[in-house]
């Protein structure tokens, strides 16, 4: 990932507050500081806003001079986050106006805050290069707390499943897949395979399926691209070496030895139920309750999208089934609640970032979309709106493939290396 540095421009105030925030939301450090000691992440999201509003003002007051471009893209990602907010406000009047209701209205303000304040502070090249920092460190940290918690479970909130500070197994596996595509450029190359498959064992073990399909993306995205290796004997060894792996995988999960070697392995005594079903292919992988579940739930949105196909049912509805259950689908969710519109509306945001994005970018891209169809939340959590403005950010990269193939992170005259070290 090249970056065109403009130092002149550069706002140090800037560029700390984002790496601590980055640290403090990405870790889900925040997450575990409530649960402990009750400090409510309201108080987290404040301080970004009001840095952001507080920071653009002094800039423009200041320092006019040096006020960052405001690019087509830029203007049409906030023309968006402001057809949300309306539309998601007129879905307020017409749903239940219960507090369930409010309370989807107010977090869907909130994440509309902080998108658009991520978006405002990864508006210059420096600030995206230090946040891939950021999210490498964050994929590695994160991999190596969960294979912890899966060995000697501590924050899990589900048993046989790893997932760290993030507590949500799923909500583990979903951040560090993607953010391991956005500091996958600041791996030396050399390392770059073993960095993959490290974090490819962190996110196994939290046992979050779609985080496995979506680090299997990744990893088929980042060798197609070129991204992995400037040795193309070593590219396609390498490439070939984790095709057999999966292979030999496959093979076992169907041939039915799978148990056998989990207990030669010894880790039997670290498996559930659940997680041994996860394990299978096929009838096995469908049978249990997890996927069952998700099914019905599918067939029954998609009964109540039929209901009101125009508008939806109004803003925090699935909150209120009876059933206790949500759609575990993104796609769903905006036509159950918001009706075509806010579908229209979702698939736009994803149109609009992969004509923004480059490289990286587009991966981590493809990898929301393929992870949309398995959960309902990446427009609440604050992490997973921060990955959402670092990939709108790869705009202010090269785009041409060519040139980011050409880096090599152990030169000296690489200008990524030089801003971000």
């Amino acid at each position: 990932m090249s970056f065109d540095i403009d130092k002149k421009n550069r706002s140090f105030s800037a560029e700390a507050f984002l790496i601590v925030m980055a640290f403090w939301i990405g870790s889900y450090a925040y997450y575990q500081i409530f649960l402990g000691y009750e400090l409510k992440p309201l108080y987290s999201y404040l301080l970004i806003v009001f840095f952001t509003c507080f920071w653009v003002l002094t800039q423009r007051i200041l320092t006019p001079a040096r006020l960052e471009p405001r690019d087509q893209g830029l203007k049409n990602i906030c023309v968006w986050i402001c057809l949300y907010i309306l539309w998601t406000s007129i879905t307020y009047f017409y749903s239940s106006q219960s507090n369930i209701a409010l309370q989807a209205l107010i977090m869907a303000l909130e994440a509309s805050a902080l998108m658009a304040c991520f978006v405002i502070l990864l508006n210059h090249p420096v600030r995206v290069a230090e946040l891939s920092v950021v999210l490498a460190i964050l994929a590695l940290a994160g991999s190596a707390m969960c294979l912890w918690d899966f060995f000697k479970p501590t924050f899990s909130t589900v048993a046989g499943r790893g997932a760290g500070l993030y507590g949500n197994p799923t909500i583990a596996g979903e951040f560090i897949v993607l953010a391991m595509v956005g500091g996958f450029m600041l791996i030396p190359r050399r390392m770059r395979w073993i960095y993959i498959l490290f974090c490819g064992l962190g996110i196994l073990a939290t046992f979050a399926r779609a985080a496995w399909l979506s680090w299997g993306v990744a990893v088929v995205g980042l060798a197609f691209m070129g991204y992995t290796h400037s040795n193309r004997r070593l590219y396609w060894w390498m490439l070939l070496s984790i095709s057999a792996l999966i292979a030999l995988l496959l093979v076992a999960l169907f041939s039915g030895v799978t148990e056998s070697i989990i207990k030669v392995l010894g880790l039997q005594q670290y498996m559930t139920i659940d997680t041994l079903n996860r394990l299978g292919i096929g009838e096995a992988s469908l049978e249990n309750f997890s996927a069952h579940a998700r099914w019905d739930i599918a067939k029954f949105s998609l009964n109540k999208i039929s209901e009101a196909p125009f508008f939806g049912h109004g803003i925090g509805y699935t909150n209120e089934w009876a059933a206790k259950v949500e759609t575990h689908n993104m796609y769903l969710l905006q036509w159950v609640e918001g009706g075509i519109i806010q579908f229209a509306l979702y698939i736009a945001l994803l149109i609009l970032i992969w004509n923004m994005a480059s490289g990286i970018g587009r991966i981590m891209l493809v990898q929301f979309v393929l992870n949309s169809l398995f959960t309902h939340n990446n427009l609440e959590h604050p992490a997973i709106l921060l990955l959402f403005a670092f990939m709108i950010g790869t705009r202010l990269t090269a785009s041409d493939s060519t040139t980011q193939r050409q880096i090599d992170m152990h030169s000296t005259n690489n200008p990524l290396l030089r801003s971000t070290l």
